[in-house]
């Protein structure tokens, strides 16, 4: 019995010992990438802010954040609300945050759909990093179906797509962002951080391609349409970089 039980702790120190290096490596590039996405997420915030100039900043309805290079606040319209900023001219150090903001169901809107939008794409990542499955037949099966590259990539999509298809986030309007009193700005916007613009880079060449056949942008702007054409040529993606591995790796193969 003891034999045994050392025959089995030596079995599994060795699979670890062997899955180590790897392990390790997963971990680093996929807390990188965790580090990425939050870094891209702060930055796609602050684009939300508007760049202004002083007299139009200056009519705004309040302020929200101070930093020694910049003034945040928003500007409230027909369509909402704008979030604008300008550079901080008098070039003070100064570095405050408007505890008053955090009443303002408009910048707490906004710090939700950061927050959302986070989280959707951390738990992507980590979905796509995970292949950790049951040991048993049906485990095994299921880890091999959802460890390979185009179900992963397909599995993703799905998960991105949700807001989108159910709860029509981030769909195309036009809004008034700014009243007459700042020129009736009107501008384009999804009302997203930095989902919208993910989900174009996905629907890019589908878009482009359908547009130059002649489909119209009614249809092609519906959610249903975005996620089955981004679907469609994801799969063809995964397929041409499954092959093109293959290819490699038999090159390699026959060089050897």
């Amino acid at each position: 019995m003891a034999n045994s039980n050392k025959d089995l702790l030596t079995k599994s120190l060795s699979k670890k010992a062997r899955f180590s290096p790897r392990s390790k490596k997963r971990y680093w590039v996929h807390l990188c990438l965790l580090l990425l996405i939050i870094i891209l997420q702060i930055i796609n915030l602050r684009q939300v802010f508007i760049e202004v100039d002083y007299s139009t900043y200056m009519r705004a309805r309040g302020e929200i954040f101070v930093s020694p290079n910049w003034r945040y606040g928003f500007a409230t319209g027909l369509g909402g609300v704008t979030w604008i900023r300008r550079l901080n001219t008098e070039q003070l150090p100064l570095l405050y945050f408007q505890v008053s903001a955090l009443k303002n169901i408009y910048f707490l809107n906004l710090i939700g759909k950061f927050l959302i939008e986070l989280i959707l794409y951390v738990s992507i990542l980590t979905f796509i990093f995970w292949d950790n499955f049951s040991s048993n037949k049906l485990g095994r099966n299921f880890g091999y179906f959802f460890n390979s590259f185009r179900a992963k990539i397909l599995a993703s999509w799905v998960m991105l797509s949700i807001p989108l298809v159910i709860f029509q986030y981030g769909t195309f309007n036009l809004v008034s962002g700014i009243p007459e009193s700042f020129n009736a700005y009107e501008y384009y916007d999804y009302s997203t951080i930095s989902y919208r613009g993910i989900v174009d880079i996905v629907y890019f060449v589908p878009y482009t391609i359908s547009r130059w056949i002649g489909v119209n942008d009614e249809v092609l702007n519906n959610p249903i349409v975005v996620f089955l054409l981004s679907a469609i040529f994801l799969v063809f993606v995964s397929l041409l970089i499954e092959f093109l591995t293959k290819r490699f790796s038999h090159a390699m193969d026959g060089s050897a």
